[in-house]
């Protein structure tokens, strides 16, 4: 079950509200194993759209509306960056810029703990064949990264529009200095809000389709609910 309570003020001035997540929730989905949610389609609405492309675009809108609040002197630029320990190397070659996931929940915002996990490829060779194989190791420190390459796959390639502000976006050079520039601002919630929904019409086709048990249908059902209720919260600060 989701709850909606008061605002409350933050200490950068983007008022927050006191959206939660029920506790037997949370314990349902930390609960299931990598590997299943990986590898059974089952799995498919929860995992691959609400706790991977959804918690991403979910800290792209949420992170940068406070950006877009902050960048006006509200607080210094650099001590923002600092807070959210924002990585402009791409060190990765995954492009955009990369922000911690423990910085999204120390805003009290829920992240499943699978998405913690580094998966790295491995090909073993079992009686003579090829086998795919995932190596697993838990990172406190996992970054995702916003306005990575991967982006484009989620805009709608009929829409020019869309994938040429896509493509503006996941194929620049990010730096500090970006964050001071209320149009680039404007362009990245928008093209997070796009993101977002890509997972909204996917949501949507995989609703009705109850394959995964029941008590795990409703969890995923309400991190959708409670992602969507932060992230509309998110929008309406003006």
């Amino acid at each position: 079950m989701v709850k909606i309570g008061k605002f409350i003020k933050q200490s950068l001035c983007l008022p927050l509200m006191d959206i939660t997540l029920d506790e037997k929730t949370k314990e349902i989905i930390n609960n299931i194993p990598l590997d299943i949610l990986r590898e059974n389609d089952k799995y498919y609405l929860l995992y691959h759209e609400i706790m991977f492309y959804g918690v991403n675009t979910l800290a792209t809108i949420f992170l940068m509306n406070k950006v877009k609040h902050v960048s006006s002197g509200i607080i210094p630029l650099e001590e923002f960056t600092q807070k959210y320990a924002l990585d402009f190397s791409d060190s990765t070659g995954q492009g955009g810029f990369g922000l911690p996931l423990k910085k999204i929940e120390e805003e009290k915002i829920f992240i499943p703990d699978q998405r913690y996990v580094d998966q790295k490829l491995k090909i073993i060779t079992k009686w003579g064949k090829p086998k795919i194989s995932y190596e697993l190791t838990n990172n406190p420190n996992k970054q995702i990264y916003l306005f990575d390459h991967d982006s484009i796959n989620r805009v709608d390639w009929k829409n020019e529009t869309e994938i040429k502000e896509c493509k503006f976006l996941t194929g620049r050079k990010w730096t500090i200095e970006d964050l001071k520039n209320e149009e680039l601002l404007d362009k990245s919630i928008a093209l997070g809000n796009i993101l977002w929904k890509s997972v909204v019409k996917s949501h949507r086709l995989h609703i009705d389709k109850k394959f995964a048990p029941a008590h795990i249908e409703k969890a995923s059902e309400n991190l959708f609910e409670y992602y969507s209720n932060i992230i509309t919260l998110s929008n309406s600060y003006k």
